[in-house]
Parts: structure tokens; sequence; C-alpha cells
């Protein structure tokens, strides 16, 4: 019971990160851009935010299919729940983002979801190419 939480501890880290950052005003964020673009001279645009959302999804799908450490799931049908999973939080996240006051600066919007989406499937690769690695 204790090494199954162990096992699943960076998945809800992961999850609780993405959740909490996505919940947060905008305004919380913006010193990460004015300072990116001070630094390289480039509008970055909506760009680190697509990015955030990625690496956040990247994060959450590499460690949901970690998670199947005993090989419990046959690994196809373990990818098709991780990209099913990953497409249900981003959804939710910005459902919730759609809630929230408009002096957090949030909204719900498809481009978050699409980046999220694409995070999720670099998750489930890294994870498999991991796993290939480790079999060679």
């Amino acid at each position: 019971m204790i090494n199954d939480f162990m096992n699943k501890r960076p998945l809800i880290i992961w999850l609780l990160l993405a959740y909490g950052l996505c919940m947060l005003p905008a305004d919380c964020f913006r010193w990460i851009g004015s300072s990116v673009e001070r630094a390289s001279g480039a509008n970055t645009g909506g760009l680190l935010e697509w990015t955030a959302h990625a690496v956040l999804m990247a994060g959450v799908a590499y460690h949901l299919m970690g998670a199947n450490k005993n090989r419990q799931i046959n690994d196809a049908v373990m990818v098709v729940l991780s990209v099913a999973s990953v497409t249900v939080i981003a959804v939710s996240i910005e459902l919730l983002q759609g809630q929230l006051p408009e002096s957090f600066s949030r909204g719900f919007s498809w481009s978050d979801i699409w980046s999220s989406m694409i995070g999720g499937f670099i998750g489930v690769a890294t994870q498999q190419l991991k796993k290939l690695l480790a079999a060679s």
C-alpha cells in the first residue's frame, strides 16, 4: 500500500501543480514573460502560456504512464488511457478557468487545450522511449 502511494506521488504532485498554477491570476506570471522578452528582445505573445500548459501536461502524462510500473495494464491500453486522462484534465482546467473572476484574466481557451494535448503526447512518448531504451 505504501509502495503504491510512493510510486504515484510524482503524479499527484504534477496534478496539484497543473490545477494549482492554472487557477492563479494571470498577473502572477507576467514577470516571466517580461523577463524573457527583455532578455531575448522578442515578443513572446501566448507562446509562454502554451509552453507552460504543454510542460505541465507532459509531466502529468509521463508520470501517469509511469504509474503502471508492474505492467498490470497493456502498454497500448495505457497510452489510450493516458491521452484520454490528459484530455479530461485539460478540458476541466479550462472549464475551471472559465469560472474564475474577470480580475484573474483567465478564461476558456481551445489553444490551451491543444497545447496541453501536445504536451500529453510528448509525456507519453517520452515514457515509452524510456521503456524501450531500458529494455534494450
